[in-house]
C-alpha cells in the first residue's frame, strides 16, 4: 500500500475554483486567486488538528490575478492583473487587506514580475535589515529591460530606480524569479535566471547597489540547447528544467552548478520521465530540508509526484509520494501547487484549498526520506570505506 500524507487544513472560500496559489517564501500565509479574480489571503497555523484560516478578501477590477509577488515586509505585497499593477497592505485595526498604489511609477509594459529584500542576510549595504525594505522588478523578454523601484517600508511611498538592459546576453526566452529555499539567507548574485533555448545558455543574474543601482550576469551556464517550457532554478543552484523533445515527450531534467564559479561548471543529476507521453507539467517546485537535502514536487494533469534523490542510483529521484487528483473524485483536476515555507504539500481542488502535513507511515516524514535516500554518510558507513580505500 503507497503511503498516505495527513491532511492538516481545508480550507474553503471561494465562489469559484481557484486556479493559482502563491507561497510567501518569507512566512507562512498563502494567496489564492480564483476564476473570477477574488484573492484570499490565508495565514496558516503551526496546530497539530485541522484549524480554520484567518481569510482576508480582496476584489481587484474584477479581472484575473496572474502574479503574486509577495513582499518581505509582513504586511503588504504586489498583486499584477489583466489590467494594472497593485500593491496592497495590511490594516490591523480593520483586519483588512486594501490597495494603497494602483501602479509603479513609470510602469512599461513587462512579462515578470517579482520582490526581493533590500539587502543581504545581516549585511546593512546602505539599509538596515532589520527593516521591511525592497525592491520590485519587472522583466519584458522583447527588450531585454529590466525596470526596478524601491520600497522603503509599510506605507512608505514607492521609489523608481530605473529601466536595465541585460546587455550580456542577445535574447531569452524564459525568464523567472530564484527560488529562495535557502531561507532565511538571501544573496544579491542569485535574483532572476533567464535561459536562451536557441545558445542553449542559463544566466543567473545579481545586483549592485554601489556606486549606483544596476543589474549584472553573476553567473552564466552552457546547458544542451533545449526546447525549454519551464525553468524552476533555486537558491542553492539547483535547477530543473522542463524541455519537451521532438516526438512532444515532456521530461523534467535537473541540474546541479558550481555556486563558486562565474562560469560553467554543472553535473547533470538526473531526468524525471512522465508515466505516459501526454502527461504536461503544470508546475514544479522545490524545497530545502533542515538536512541540506532537497525534495521536488511536479504537478502532472492528473497528479503531483514528490521526489528524493536517490543515492544508490546514479542520476535516480525516487517518487516518494503521489498525491492524485482521481481519490477526491470523478472529473476533479488539481488547480495548482505548491509548498508551504515548512515543505507541506499545498494544493487546490475546485474551490479548496489543501495543506498536508510531510508525515508518512511509521513516523517518517518526506524530509526524512530525502535525508535517508542521499542525506550524509557516518564514516564507518561502507560506501564511505570503499570511497577512502580507493585513494
Amino acid at each position: 500500500m503507497a503511503p498516505s500524507l495527513r491532511l492538516r487544513n481545508l480550507w474553503d472560500g471561494h465562489k469559484r475554483a481557484i486556479f493559482h496559489i502563491s507561497v510567501d517564501p518569507y512566512s507562512q500565509r498563502i494567496a489564492t486567486h480564483s476564476t473570477e479574480g477574488e484573492l484570499l489571503i490565508w495565514e496558516t497555523i503551526d496546530a497539530e488538528h485541522i484549524s480554520l484560516p484567518i481569510s482576508r478578501k480582496v476584489a481587484l477590477d474584477e479581472s484575473q490575478i496572474h502574479t503574486i509577488a509577495w513582499a518581505p515586509a509582513e504586511h503588504e505585497f504586489i498583486a499584477a492583473t489583466d489590467k494594472r499593477v497593485y500593491r496592497l497592505t495590511y490594516d490591523s485595526s480593520a483586519e483588512q487587506w486594501h490597495p494603497s498604489d494602483f501602479s509603479l511609477p513609470q510602469m512599461g509594459p513587462y512579462d515578470r514580475i517579482f520582490t526581493y529584500p533590500a539587502a543581504n542576510s545581516g549585511e546593512e549595504a546602505g539599509v538596515n535589515p532589520s527593516t521591511d525594505a525592497y525592491y520590485v522588478s519587472t522583466v519584458a523578454q522583447a527588450t531585454r529591460s529590466v525596470q526596478t523601484w524601491f520600497v522603503a517600508g509599510p506605507n512608505e511611498r514607492i521609489e523608481y530606480i530605473g529601466k536595465s538592459e541585460l546587455k550580456q546576453v542577445q535574447r531569452f526566452d524564459r525568464a523567472s524569479r530564484v527560488m529562495p529555499v535557502a531561507h532565511p539567507f538571501f544573496s544579491r548574485d542569485n535574483i532572476m535566471a533567464t535561459f536562451d533555448s536557441n545558445a542553449g545558455k542559463l544566466h543567473i543574474w545579481g545586483i549592485r547597489t554601489v556606486p549606483k543601482f544596476m543589474w549584472f550576469c553573476a553567473k552564466e551556464h552552457r546547458l544542451p540547447c533545449l526546447n525549454v517550457d519551464m525553468i524552476r532554478y533555486n537558491s542553492i543552484d539547483k535547477a530543473a528544467i522542463v524541455s519537451t523533445d521532438k516526438k512532444g515527450l515532456q521530461t523534467v531534467t535537473i541540474w546541479v552548478f558550481s555556486s563558486a564559479s562565474r562560469r560553467s561548471h554543472y553535473l547533470p543529476a538526473g531526468t524525471i520521465y512522465p508515466k505516459r507521453k501526454s502527461d504536461r507539467v503544470q508546475e514544479v517546485r522545490w524545497h530545502l530540508t533542515e538536512y541540506a537535502q532537497t525534495y521536488l514536487g511536479i504537478q502532472w494533469d492528473d497528479r503531483i509526484d514528490i521526489y528524493c534523490q536517490e543515492r544508490n542510483i546514479d542520476s535516480g529521484w525516487l517518487c516518494a509520494y503521489t498525491i492524485s487528483a482521481a481519490q477526491f473524485g470523478p472529473g476533479k483536476s488539481i488547480g495548482s501547487f505548491s509548498f508551504t515555507a515548512a515543505g507541506e504539500p499545498t494544493f487546490a481542488i475546485d474551490k479548496q484549498l489543501f495543506v498536508y502535513s510531510q508525515e508518512l507511515e511509521e513516523g517518517k516524514t518526506i524530509s526524512d526520506v530525502a535525508y535517508e535516500e542521499h542525506g550524509e554518510l557516518p564514516l564507518v558507513h561502507p560506501f564511505i570505506l570503499t570511497e577512502l580505500m580507493s585513494w
